[in-house]
C-alpha cells in the first residue's frame, strides 16, 4: 500500500495493534521515534528510525555485509535501506504539516449567546427567532431559536461586529437595543463580555376600532390612517405610520405598534352620495380630459331631494373630530390593546369653480390637496368636470383647508396654487402667470469621469418632507418635466452614486444655500451638481467615566447644519462603545454623543448648541479613517 507501512517490532505503536496502518514517518522531532516504538530510546537517530522501520542498526548491516560475499546482496541491500528512509522521510513531512494545519494553531473563534426576555414583565420569552450577521452587511448568517429557559447560542464566529435581531409571537421584529432604525452592534474578540447578553425585546401595542356613521351603521369602505408624533432627524413630527382599509365589519386593527403618541383619521364618502350635475360631466384621468369629450351644457339648480344627496364625510379624526387639532391622541405603552372606534357624518358637499388659465388648447386639469399632520400634500377624493364655459368644477369636498393645484398637460407643463378655507361653494380665479418652476441642469464629477448608473437627482421640501426625483442621462442631464417644482427650499441630493456625494452646487434663478436651494417661484431654474469621490469614515469610541459606553446616540454634524443636512450621519455605540459614520464628505465636523438622546429635539439649535460647546471636532479627510474619542453627555 503505497504511502504506508504496517507496525512491526516492538509491539507497533502505542495504541495500534501489530499490523495496523500508520502513516509514514521521516526526519522527526525529538522524541518522535520513541513514541513510536519506546524501546528504541537510546539509540542513534539514524538507529532508531531504522528499528521503528523494523530494520536493522548501521552496526549490524556493517557485520552482515562483511559476512556476505555476494556483492550483488550488498547492493539490494543498500537499496532496500535507502528506499525505506525515503518513505520514512516523506510520511514525516506529512505528519509535521498535519499537525502545522490542526485546530490547535487555527484562528480562535467565539460565542455570542444570552437570553431574550420581555422588556415589559422581565419573563423569558420563548419560541423566539433570533438571528445574527456581520455589521457591515444586512444579510443573516445564522438563525435559533430560542428554547424552554429563552437562551440563544451562535459558535464558531471570527473576531468581529455582529447585529443581532430578533421576533416573537406578540413582539415586532426588532434589534439589540435598538433606536429608531439604530442598534447596538455585538462585539467579539474584545474585553466586554458577549456571551450573557441580555435581549430585551419590546412587546407590541395595537390600536383597533370601529368605523360607523351618524346613524351608528357600519361604513364599508373606509380608508383608516395611523400617524405617529416621533423625533424625526431632530425634530419632532407627527407623520403617516400606516393605513389599511376596513373589513366587511367595518373593523380595522393595527399591529406590532411601538411604544408612543398616535393619532387616527379616516376618510370616506358615503355610499349613497351623489352630485346631480355630474351626469354630463367630463371625468378626468390623472388630470386630463378624456379624449372625444364634450363640455357639459348648464345644468338647472338641483332639488331639494337632489342636495340632499349631494353630501360628503370630512376627513375625521378619532374620536370625531374634522380639524387636527382637535383629535385625541391614543398614548400606548409597552403591550397596550387600544380601542379607537371613529363616528363619522355627512356634511353637505361644496364645489369649487376654478377659472381656465390662458395656455392655449393645453388640457389643464385641478385636484385639491390635503395635508394631515406632517405628512405628505394628497389629492381629495372628488368629482370633476368642465362646464359648458370652459371652467373646471370640482365637487364633492367636504367643508375645511385645502389647497387647489390647477395644472397643464401640455409640452410645458405649469401649476398654479391657490389655499382654500371652504365653508361654501366658491369661485376661484387662477393667475396667469404659473408659480411653478422649470428646474433642469447637470451633474459633474471633480474627477471628470462620469459613469452614470441608474442616478436620479432628489429634491425634497423641507417644509413637508415631499420629494421629486429626475433620472439623470449618460451625459449628466437631468429634467423636471412633468413634475413642476413649486417654490420652496429644497435638500438637493443624488441617488445611487455608491461612493460619490454631493460636494458643491451652483444655480441660476435660485439660492444655493450649502447642499439647498431655494426656488422663488415661477421662472427657470438651471443647477450645477458636483460629485466628489473618495469620501472619508469616522471611526471612534464613546468613553464614559474612561470606559467604552454602549448604545449612546453618535451624530457627526456638520458646519452650517442646518443647510447641510445631507451632510449629517448619526450611529450607536456598540457594546464597547465603538462606533463608525461612513461615507463623510471632507471638511470640518463636530462629533457629539448624548445619552438617551434619541428622543430629544437636538436638531433646535438652542438644544444642539450646548452639546457641539463640549463635542469633538473632526478634519475628515479624503479617502482616510479619522479616529477619536468622544465623551458621553
Amino acid at each position: 500500500m503505497k504511502g504506508m507501512r504496517r507496525v512491526r517490532e516492538c509491539g507497533g505503536v502505542e495504541g495500534l495493534e501489530a499490523g495496523a496502518v500508520v502513516a509514514n514517518v521521516s526526519f522527526a522531532p525529538p522524541g518522535f521515534a520513541q513514541s513510536l516504538c519506546p524501546t528504541t530510546h537510546g539509540l542513534r537517530p539514524f538507529d532508531r528510525l531504522r528499528a521503528s522501520c523494523g530494520l536493522p542498526s548501521f552496526a549490524a548491516s556493517r557485520q552482515e555485509l562483511s559476512r556476505t560475499s555476494s556483492h550483488g546482496s550488498v547492493l539490494i541491500s543498500l537499496f532496500v535501506t535507502f528506499i525505506l528512509l525515503l518513505a520514512a522521510s516523506l510520511a514525516a513531512g506529512q505528519l509535521v504539516a498535519a499537525q502545522a494545519s490542526s485546530p490547535a494553531h487555527a484562528a480562535p473563534t467565539f460565542r455570542i449567546s444570552g437570553a431574550v426576555v420581555n422588556a415589559l414583565s422581565g419573563e423569558i420569552v420563548r419560541n423566539a427567532a433570533v438571528r445574527i450577521g456581520k455589521s457591515e452587511t444586512g444579510d443573516a448568517l445564522q438563525s435559533v431559536t430560542t428554547g424552554e429557559d429563552g437562551g440563544f447560542r451562535f459558535e464558531g464566529l471570527a473576531a468581529g461586529k455582529y447585529w443581532l435581531r430578533a421576533q416573537a409571537r406578540g413582539f415586532a421584529d426588532q434589534a439589540f437595543e435598538e433606536h429608531g432604525g439604530f442598534s447596538t452592534g455585538i462585539v467579539t474578540g474584545g474585553k466586554v463580555d458577549a456571551e450573557h447578553l441580555m435581549f430585551q425585546l419590546h412587546p407590541g401595542a395595537s390600536i383597533a376600532g370601529q368605523i360607523v356613521d351618524e346613524s351608528d351603521e357600519l361604513v364599508r369602505d373606509a380608508q383608516v390612517m395611523l400617524y405617529r408624533r416621533q423625533m424625526q432627524e431632530g425634530r419632532e413630527v407627527t407623520n403617516w405610520s400606516a393605513g389599511m382599509g376596513v373589513n366587511d365589519e367595518g373593523r380595522y386593527k393595527f399591529k406590532d405598534l411601538a411604544p408612543g403618541t398616535y393619532f387616527v383619521a379616516v376618510q370616506a364618502k358615503p355610499w349613497y352620495a351623489q352630485d346631480p350635475r355630474v351626469s354630463r360631466a367630463v371625468r378626468f384621468e390623472d388630470g386630463a380630459a378624456a379624449e372625444g369629450s364634450a363640455n357639459a351644457a348648464n345644468e338647472p339648480e338641483p332639488s331639494a331631494a337632489d342636495r340632499a344627496l349631494d353630501v360628503a364625510y370630512p376627513v375625521t379624526y378619532y374620536p370625531g373630530a374634522t380639524e387636527a387639532g382637535a383629535a385625541s391622541p391614543v398614548v400606548l405603552k409597552e403591550g397596550d390593546r387600544a380601542t379607537a372606534d371613529v363616528r363619522l357624518m355627512a356634511v353637505p358637499a361644496l364645489r369649487v369653480r376654478v377659472n381656465r388659465p390662458t395656455v392655449g388648447e393645453e388640457p389643464v386639469g385641478a385636484n385639491v390637496m390635503y395635508r394631515i399632520f406632517d405628512g405628505p400634500e394628497m389629492p381629495l377624493p372628488s368629482q370633476s368636470m368642465v362646464t359648458q364655459k370652459g371652467e373646471i368644477e370640482v365637487s364633492g369636498i367636504a367643508p375645511g383647508d385645502y389647497e387647489l393645484r390647477v395644472q397643464s398637460y401640455g409640452q410645458n407643463r405649469e401649476m398654479w396654487t391657490e389655499h382654500l378655507t371652504l365653508s361654501t361653494d366658491a369661485e376661484v380665479g387662477v393667475s396667469e402667470r404659473p408659480e411653478s418652476a422649470t428646474v433642469k441642469g447637470v451633474v459633474k464629477m471633480e474627477s471628470g469621469a462620469l459613469r452614470v448608473q441608474q442616478w436620479f437627482v432628489r429634491l425634497r421640501k423641507i417644509a413637508t418632507g415631499e420629494m421629486q426625483t429626475a433620472q439623470v442621462s449618460e451625459k449628466g442631464e437631468f429634467e423636471f418635466p412633468t413634475q413642476p417644482v413649486l417654490p420652496g427650499t429644497y435638500e438637493v441630493s443624488v441617488e445611487n452614486t455608491q461612493d460619490a456625494r454631493v460636494s458643491r452646487i451652483t444655480a441660476s434663478g435660485a439660492k444655493v444655500m450649502g447642499q439647498s436651494v431655494q426656488i422663488p417661484g415661477a421662472g427657470a431654474v438651471a443647477l450645477t451638481i458636483t460629485l466628489r469621490q473618495g469620501l472619508g469614515r469616522v471611526n471612534g469610541t464613546v468613553l464614559r467615566e474612561g470606559k467604552g459606553a454602549a448604545g449612546t446616540m453618535v451624530v457627526l454634524v456638520p458646519q452650517d447644519a442646518r443647510n447641510n443636512l445631507p451632510l449629517l450621519r448619526r450611529d450607536q455605540s456598540d457594546l464597547d462603545g465603538t462606533f463608525s459614520l461612513l461615507e463623510v464628505l471632507p471638511g470640518k465636523y463636530t462629533v457629539v454623543a448624548i445619552q438617551h438622546g434619541w428622543d430629544m429635539d437636538w436638531m433646535d439649535a438652542r438644544v444642539l448648541d450646548r452639546y457641539l460647546k463640549r463635542g469633538t471636532t473632526v478634519e475628515v479627510r479624503g479617502d482616510g479613517v479619522n479616529e477619536v474619542k468622544v465623551e458621553a453627555q
